[in-house]
């Protein structure tokens, strides 16, 4: 067994509740007595600020976000699923090593692995998260790199190869679909496409060529993206009077909505679909807000 599975199994033996679980009670039930109502949600890396959980408890953190007058507190919970311990268990050989560490894993199944609370301020994210002490060992031996399913030996390829890996590549990242499809959803979308039909087929090179042409078309929608954002931000206090004047923005009341409207819009106006980051699209609304409050009778606040 390797020091993974060694690391793990000192971590899990040492583990005798679910503690993250008590943290989420509290964080919940100390945000309802605050007035602030909890939202469960993905927190966006983009544009954060970090608090540190080894300074701030739990009630602290709500504390502080209900001093701030934020009107949202989001509460992202990850829980370890069977898939993710059978992900963990698929290098270990059979054998007495493999029973040990497969009861270890199967006692923490619907456990917490980590929380991370948010909370708005200034038109800015403040992040606070904590993990148990097993989620990173955990975490290592269930990334999708360890499992050839996902990511298929590296080979060497002619330029013949390169040049079709090059032009699918292309192919898929034109394609309205991938563009929009989230990080981790990109390669199911992207197997789904025509472009990628024959490769499907193809049982021997086909996967190593498809897991290329993903890579090759991710890099491809950041260049694009990036280039497109450029042009966009030149463009800053046109795109914001434009949304300021858009009556079905006009209607909308809370900035989770309006930045919900603004992702929307924008990605099928003014980018092909390209993603764009959500810390500017924050920015465009917090601009649009203020320049509403100056122009016109309605107020609107973040």
């Amino acid at each position: 067994m390797d020091n993974d599975f060694t690391e793990l199994l000192a971590q899990l033996r040492a583990a005798t509740t679910d503690s993250l679980a008590d943290q989420v009670e509290q964080i919940t039930r100390g945000a309802q007595e605050l007035g602030l109502r909890v939202v469960p949600a993905r927190l966006d890396p983009d544009r954060v600020v970090e608090i540190d959980s080894a300074t701030l408890a739990a009630e602290q953190v709500v504390a502080v976000a209900a001093s701030v007058d934020a009107a949202l507190l989001y509460l992202s919970r990850v829980l370890v699923t069977r898939d993710a311990v059978d992900t963990a268990l698929e290098d270990l050989d059979a054998g007495a090593e493999r029973t040990r560490v497969s009861k270890a894993l199967a006692r923490i199944v619907g456990w917490t692995s980590r929380i991370e609370v948010g909370f708005a301020h200034a038109g800015v994210l403040h992040v606070w998260e904590v993990t148990a002490p097993w989620h990173d060992a955990l975490d290592e031996l269930t990334t999708p790199a360890r499992s050839s399913r996902w990511d298929p030996e590296p080979r060497v390829s002619d330029d013949a190869e390169d040049e079709k890996i090059m032009e699918l590549a292309r192919q898929v990242a034109d394609s309205p679909e991938f563009r929009r499809a989230r990080y981790g959803l990109r390669r199911s979308v992207a197997e789904q496409l025509p472009a990628l039909g024959e490769l499907r087929k193809d049982p021997d090179n086909g996967p190593w060529i498809i897991s290329s042409v993903i890579r090759a078309a991710d890099e491809l929608v950041r260049e694009l993206a990036a280039e497109r954002a450029e042009l966009l931000q030149a463009r800053r206090d046109d795109l914001v009077a434009e949304l300021a004047t858009h009556p079905e923005y006009a209607t909308i009341r809370t900035a989770e909505a309006r930045l919900k409207f603004l992702q929307t819009w924008i990605r099928d106006t003014h980018t092909d679909g390209l993603p764009m980051e959500t810390w500017w699209l924050k920015e465009l609304v917090a601009l649009t807000a203020e320049a509403r409050k100056t122009s016109g009778p309605l107020q609107l606040t973040l």
